[in-house]
């Protein structure tokens, strides 16, 4: 059994309650503005669309402010705390911290809420008015366009309501004396706090699927195609997406050669419909995928007349190193925390919860230290979540964005059109819970009582006190009085749907321990068998699309 060891006295958060607010609200006007500038940077010159910027930008935003909330709910729940004698601080009556974590657990709700309906509302509705307005009956396409998208947005908001109201009414079990005091308190929960779990658990388990084929590749891939200098649009050459452009564009002409009504759209044959919107779709990806080679020849050559292509290099070697180095320790800290509760754990009968934290994880200890540092936990977790944001960035660069792993639009900078942006921000955006999962999963002392001790002993006046005997003062853990060792929000929002909700616990579990085996497998294979980027490969799912294509339109 090992336990964290801590005797730096923390702070009374009553005098230093607005530091980790004010780095939360700094940290969130950057992400805001990033997420801005990075949407504009990406979106077509000829195709964006300044609201799907906008509030897709702005929903990605509030995504990673969950993350970045964790540090602040983690210095409150720490200065509650005398650590120096392993008791509550004087003024850390049950009244005190319930009025200091309500703002947070707040914070959290309307977080969760605005990304549940950015997306069960937003984009649906942002995609579908995009999609049939392109795609849709050219002689009306107003009504047709908003039919579709309301059916469908209104669908996507009921299965939500749905999950709300099943989640506020659903029963958890009931407190058992034999059950450790922290577990018990997972299931004291408001009807509001039951429906807010259980949606997240919903976008949890949708980020988890991404998180496990999606972000455990990417993480792998990202850092070795730094270090090797694998550029994401270098694979295909101009002259070889001009040649299947001008195919694409040739097998259009010949369909709408056989109805050259006004009213061709309507007129055309099931088959041959489908054919021509799989070739539209076609050509914008071929289209934005020249664009966006064009950009990149040119930033090539500004670079190289600026004699800045040594350094480049130097600084992107660098960048990758540190990018393999971050994601190692994620994925190791969360490989190690999970074989922990698969080992000490009661198993799928408690859901993979364990009592204590035996064994030693990087992650933990890195954040463990950084929360005595303020505000150095805030910048360890704004970076490792900065990592998973931007290795995602890479991969959709890279392999294109759609769903069910069928690649549907290229991502590129000035070359992404509106749908493509949708569907990266609502990837992003439902990655991110899945990572504050993995957070809490590979970070568990930090995450659930940060810096927070108890003393294993009590002194003549029955109150707990290991001044003198600093060898008995412990790190707080899931074993310990919840009087003396209080949660954070976070970890008790997940904690009870993995603890009260059987499924979600045993599941999630899996689903982690499948990412950490992607992760290692997308690592082997990237060196040991680096990946050889060329036109076949980059192009093969597409050219595949276009093989079809013509052999529909001969058939």
């Amino acid at each position: 059994m090992s336990y964290y060891y801590n005797t730096s006295p923390t702070a009374s958060v009553g005098s230093n309650a607005w530091m980790p607010w004010t780095v939360f609200v700094f940290a969130s006007s950057a992400f805001t503005g990033l997420t801005v500038m990075l949407g504009k940077w990406l979106q077509d010159k000829r195709e964006g669309n300044r609201f799907v910027t906008y509030s897709m930008s702005a929903a990605l935003a509030s995504s990673i402010c969950i993350a970045a909330l964790v540090p602040v709910d983690v210095f409150v729940v720490s200065s509650t705390s005398d650590t120096a004698i392993g008791n509550k601080q004087i003024w850390a009556t049950p009244t005190a911290i319930a009025d200091l974590l309500s703002p947070i657990r707040a914070t959290y709700h309307v977080l969760f809420t605005v990304l549940a309906i950015a997306c069960f509302g937003l984009v649906p509705w942002s995609y579908f008015t995009l999609q049939e307005a392109d795609e849709g009956d050219p002689d009306d396409p107003y009504s047709h366009t908003m039919g579709r998208a309301i059916t469908y947005t209104l669908a996507s908001l009921a299965f939500m309501a749905l999950v709300l109201i099943i989640g506020a009414y659903i029963a958890l079990p009931f407190p058992m004396p034999t059950n450790l005091p922290y577990y018990n308190n997972l299931l004291k929960a408001t009807m509001w706090d039951k429906a807010v779990a259980l949606i997240v658990a919903v976008m949890t388990m949708f980020g988890l699927l991404l998180f496990m084929t999606q972000t455990a590749y990417a993480l792998a891939y990202t850092g070795m195609a730094l270090v090797r200098a694998i550029s994401p649009t270098s694979a295909m050459h101009d002259l070889d997406v001009i040649g299947s452009l001008n195919n694409v564009q040739e097998r259009l002409r010949e369909i709408t050669d056989r109805y050259p009504s006004p009213e061709a759209a309507r007129n055309m044959k099931a088959r041959d419909r489908t054919l021509f919107l799989e070739l539209r779709r076609e050509e914008r990806f071929l289209k934005g995928k020249l664009t966006e080679r064009q950009q990149e020849r040119e930033s090539d050559e500004e670079s190289t007349s600026l004699g800045s292509t040594a350094l480049s290099r130097t600084t992107q070697v660098v960048i990758g190193g540190i990018s393999l180095l971050g994601a190692g320790i994620i994925i190791f800290s969360l490989a190690i925390t999970l074989l922990d509760r698969t080992m000490y754990s009661c198993g799928a009968q408690c859901n993979y919860l364990t009592p204590i934290v035996t064994f030693f994880s990087p992650l933990d200890t890195i954040l463990f230290i950084g929360n005595n540092i303020f505000p150095l936990d805030h910048v360890f977790v704004f970076l490792f979540t900065a990592l998973i944001v931007y290795s995602n960035i890479v991969y959709t660069r890279r392999f294109g964005v759609g769903v069910a792993g069928m690649s549907m639009y290229s991502v590129g900078k000035e070359a992404t059109i509106p749908q493509a942006w949708i569907l990266t921000t609502l990837m992003i955006g439902l990655t991110m819970p899945a990572w504050v999962l993995a957070l809490v999963t590979a970070a568990p002392q930090y995450t659930t009582f940060g810096t927070q001790t108890i003393c294993d002993m009590v002194d003549q006046m029955g109150r707990r006190n290991c001044a003198a005997m600093p060898m008995k003062l412990y790190s707080c853990q899931y074993s310990s009085m919840t009087e003396i060792c209080t949660p954070t929000v976070i970890a008790t929002l997940l904690g009870r749907f993995q603890y009260a909700m059987p499924f979600f616990g045993s599941f999630f579990h899996i689903l982690l321990w499948i990412a950490c085996l992607v992760f290692v497998a997308s690592l082997g294979m990237t060196v040991f068998v680096p990946p050889k980027f060329t036109d076949k490969d980059d192009d093969e799912e597409h050219r595949h699309l276009i093989s079809n294509a013509r052999t529909a339109g001969r058939a």
